[in-house]
């Protein structure tokens, strides 16, 4: 929503959305359902990496802290 509302404040998005409106988040996912999917598989690939990473560093006796 926040990319939809082009980084505007939540106060300043519609009524529906603004106030957690059932029919109105629904809509919204569905409308934005190629966003969701977009960012879910970033988040999921930088897991993914994050975790790769971490196992490396440990392996070298590296510590990352985070």
């Amino acid at each position: 929503l926040k990319k939809k509302y082009e980084g505007k404040s939540w106060t300043d998005w519609e009524k529906g959305e603004r106030l957690r409106d059932q029919k109105a988040l629904e809509a919204a996912a569905q409308e934005l359902s190629d966003d969701v999917d977009f960012y879910r598989f970033l988040q999921f690939e930088f897991d993914r990496q994050w975790k790769k990473l971490h196992a490396y560093a440990k392996e070298q006796g590296i510590k990352i802290i985070g």
